[in-house]
């Protein structure tokens, strides 16, 4: 089955109209360069997240010691690294019991040689569109590049997915694709995300797996 990935989170009745369509993953970004960051996010607005859904905290170059208090705060048991993380850096987290995705950006077949050093060090990649700065673009990348992805580690597929692209990922027939990150497509603006265009996605999604 493929999964589901809410990301860019920050406004809490949004993140309990959200969470309600239980998506596999939903996502705070804890980046202050975003504007969908969740930095000054209290604590109640989580509570109704249930089971079915895992609290993921995205990052970029932060320090260890902050990712570890940021987590502990929020009950953040998943972790995606969008920046430079070393292997070593995702390894030490997963060791600590964290579940690591680590975030790649994708423009060519010379940006996947990048994750092999990665294998055995987190549990999934993410791919996400190549671009000058940190954070979504909103656009695809060359889907077919997918193609060229060999390494064991399954992947969260990024950039640009939108209420029309159910029949592309219908398409994509890859082994190691295990979800699907949806973000600025599904907006009403930055951070606030659309129950309507989500519930009816999520919906076909799953309906035709």
């Amino acid at each position: 089955m493929l999964r589901i990935k809410v990301c860019g989170m920050n406004h809490p009745e949004n993140i309990r109209e959200i969470a309600a369509l239980e998506p596999e993953f939903l996502g705070l970004i804890f980046y202050s360069g975003s504007p969908r960051n969740a930095l000054r996010l209290h604590t109640s607005a989580l509570r109704e997240i249930g089971p079915a859904t895992r609290l993921t905290g995205v990052f970029v170059n932060e320090t260890p010691y902050n990712i570890r208090k940021t987590a502990a705060r929020y009950g953040i048991t998943t972790l995606q690294l969008h920046g430079q993380e070393s292997p070593a850096a995702c390894e030490a987290l997963e060791q600590d019991g964290f579940t690591v995705i680590k975030a790649f950006p994708v423009g060519s077949l010379q940006d996947l040689k990048a994750i092999s050093p990665y294998e055995g060090c987190c549990s999934y990649t993410l791919l996400d569109t190549r671009t000058d700065v940190p954070g979504g673009s909103g656009q695809t990348f060359d889907w077919s590049l997918l193609e060229a992805y060999d390494v064991s580690l399954p992947f969260f597929l990024s950039g640009g997915i939108s209420p029309g692209s159910l029949s592309a990922l219908k398409e994509i027939h890859h082994p190691r694709l295990y979800a699907v990150d949806l973000n600025s497509r599904f907006e009403i603006s930055p951070g606030i995300k659309s129950p309507e265009l989500l519930s009816t996605f999520i919906r076909g999604l799953r309906s035709k797996q």
